[in-house]
């Protein structure tokens, strides 16, 4: 009897023994799966950080692009104006020529007419001084 409870005993403890092997097992491939789902998910972290990496120096070329067309949009903008300011100032200055053009010609015209007045004058006297 007493053979029989240690046999039982035994055959018992190999059943606990081969659960609790087959327990660890079971872990030891879950702890597997997550091994390799966790260096999964590193390698595309990894992936996504050096993704970002590159959007964010794309994103920093974008804007000293953006930078330097603005600058040179304003300098356009700067020479455009100086031109129309140019412009604006030439015509200022042809119409100011215009009427002191109008004005000589002008007091040309009176200059003349006083001329012919006197000379008018002049003629008529010496007719009556000499004739």
């Amino acid at each position: 009897m007493k053979g029989e409870l240690q046999a039982e005993e035994i055959t018992s403890v190999r059943k606990e023994l081969s659960e609790a092997e087959k327990t660890r097992l079971v872990e030891q491939a879950a702890a597997e799966n997550l091994k390799e789902k966790l260096k999964s998910t590193n390698d595309e972290l990894n992936s996504l950080l050096y993704a970002k990496s590159k959007l964010e120096a794309e994103k920093i070329n974008n804007l000293n692009e953006k930078n330097a067309i603005e600058l040179a949009l304003a300098s356009a903008r700067n020479e455009i104006n100086e031109q129309l300011e140019n412009a604006r100032l030439a015509a200022a200055k042809r119409e100011a020529l215009e009427l002191l053009i109008e004005k000589l010609q002008n007091e040309g015209k009176l200059q003349l007419a006083e001329v012919s007045s006197i000379s008018e004058t002049l003629t008529e006297t010496e007719k009556r001084t000499f004739g």
